[in-house]
């Protein structure tokens, strides 16, 4: 990693003192980009803090998205900055002197945006992508990226929300724009194609939808469930277990993983909302990647620990698809399935 890039504290607004104070402390860890962007974070970080702190060991440059005059004015005083808009990066880098782009399109037309940077003024190749650069941005990234990848078959069209895709008449118009600038120039090998509004997948942090998903899981092929997980979960509303974190905390052994212990708590962060079944028959009705299928067994376990009231884990024998973080059972170290 070259540099850690690293936001204005959001929400909690201070001063100019205190941006400099807390970038101070920031700086010692290593090499920073110090990111601008107050349409997310909601403040701005002014050329008074950016001036102070780049003197700094630490400060490789700024990402900024204010506009073309603030990055001229820090380009006229040696400091290192990167374009933060994707519509402005070209005149950024060949009028008004930025350094490149930490660019959104990028992800989709990698040589097509280095060429951009790095072979000099091209405003017909600026043009060219202006369509795609405005579609990206229809609504607040990553949204239309997200999509796009999906389409391009190079990432699965699974949403977490409160992020949701792109409407068709959108998902339409992005195959015109891959037509129109050329399939080659995109990421991925496979045709782009326009998906359909069940070929996405949501998946939420939302407690109420783990019940939801296992009163649907009879209708899911090889998954593997034990009947009174649901009396478990009701359970929980009033009586919430001392490891309860997110959801629910699960024990499972792991013996294929590339981790040290095989004995693991899993602390479930979403669980997928799941379409029933279609017409369609639709394979990976649960998609959400935990690890490549060759490092989880295909098999699914329920084990009740005392200590903790309950501990939960479904794996699907065959769909071994989860959003999860693994970590040491703080509790119960040696409490094994």
């Amino acid at each position: 990693m070259h540099a850690a890039l690293h936001i204005n504290p959001y929400y909690g607004k201070t001063s100019s003192k205190g941006l400099i104070s807390h970038f101070k402390t920031v700086l010692p860890m290593g090499p920073t980009i110090i990111y601008n962007v107050p349409s997310r974070t909601g403040q701005d970080i002014p050329p008074s803090v950016i001036e102070v702190i780049s003197g700094y060991p630490n400060m490789a440059g700024v990402k900024e998205c204010v506009g073309h005059e603030r990055v001229k004015r820090y380009t006229d005083k040696g400091i290192t900055v990167w374009s933060g808009n994707d519509d402005e990066c070209h005149d950024s880098r060949w009028k008004y002197g930025a350094t490149g782009v930490i660019s959104v399109a990028s992800n989709l037309v990698p040589g097509l945006m280095r060429s951009l940077m790095y072979e000099g003024e091209n405003v017909t190749l600026r043009e060219k992508l202006s369509t795609l650069m405005k579609w990206l941005f229809c609504e607040p990234n990553p949204i239309a990226l997200n999509t796009a990848l999906a389409q391009l078959g190079v990432a699965r069209p699974v949403f977490r929300l409160p992020y949701e895709p792109l409407p068709l008449e959108k998902r339409v118009e992005f195959v015109r724009i891959v037509e129109a600038i050329g399939r080659n120039h995109f990421v991925g090998q496979k045709e782009t194609q326009v998906l359909d509004d069940d070929d996405f997948v949501s998946v939420t942090r939302c407690y109420s939808y783990l019940k939801e998903y296992l009163e649907l899981s009879s209708e899911i092929e090889n998954l593997f469930c034990i009947p009174f997980v649901l009396k478990l979960l009701e359970e929980t509303e009033e009586k919430k277990p001392e490891c309860l974190t997110e959801l629910v905390q699960t024990i499972v052994q792991v013996p294929k993983a590339p981790i040290p212990s095989t004995s693991l708590f899993l602390t479930v962060l979403t669980v997928p909302l799941l379409r029933k079944k279609t017409q369609k028959k639709k394979k990976n009705a649960i998609v959400a990647p935990l690890l490549p299928s060759t490092h989880l067994r295909p098999v699914a376990y329920l084990k009740h620990c005392e200590g903790c009231n309950y501990c939960i884990l479904l794996v699907p024998k065959e769909i071994d698809y989860f959003f999860v973080d693994i970590k040491q059972c703080e509790n119960h170290p040696s409490f094994t399935i």
